[in-house]
C-alpha cells in the first residue's frame, strides 16, 4: 500500500509532481521534517529573544545566516520552518484586504 503525499510535502525536492510512497516512508518524512523544524526554530526563537517574529526579523536572521557563510538552503528552511508554525498557528500568509 502506497500513500500520495502532495508536491509540497517536503517528501521530495526533485519533483514537483504528487509523490506514491509507503506510508511508513510518508511517516517517516513528516517525523524528521518536523524535528529538523523544530531545531531551527528554537535557534531562531532564542535569536529573536521575545521579540515578534516578523518579515523584517526573518530578513535579518536569514542575513545573520549568510553573513555566517551558511547556504541559501539554510536560509529557505528557516524561512520554509517560519511559514509551517504560522500556518500550524492558522495564518495563512496572506495579508489583509485594505479597504477601497
Amino acid at each position: 500500500m502506497t500513500e500520495t503525499l502532495p508536491a509540497n510535502s517536503g517528501a521530495s525536492l526533485l519533483y514537483s509532481a504528487p509523490v506514491s510512497i509507503n506510508p511508513a516512508t510518508a511517516n517517516l518524512v513528516r517525523k524528521s521534517t518536523r524535528r529538523a523544524y523544530r531545531g531551527v526554530l528554537e535557534r531562531l526563537d532564542a535569536w529573536l529573544d521575545g521579540v515578534v517574529l516578523d518579515d523584517e526579523a526573518l530578513t535579518d536572521w536569514n542575513a545573520g545566516l549568510d553573513e555566517r557563510g551558511l547556504s541559501a538552503g539554510t536560509a529557505a528552511f528557516a524561512v520554509a520552518a517560519a511559514r509551517f508554525r504560522a500556518s500550524m498557528a492558522g495564518h495563512n500568509g496572506k495579508r489583509p484586504r485594505r479597504g477601497r
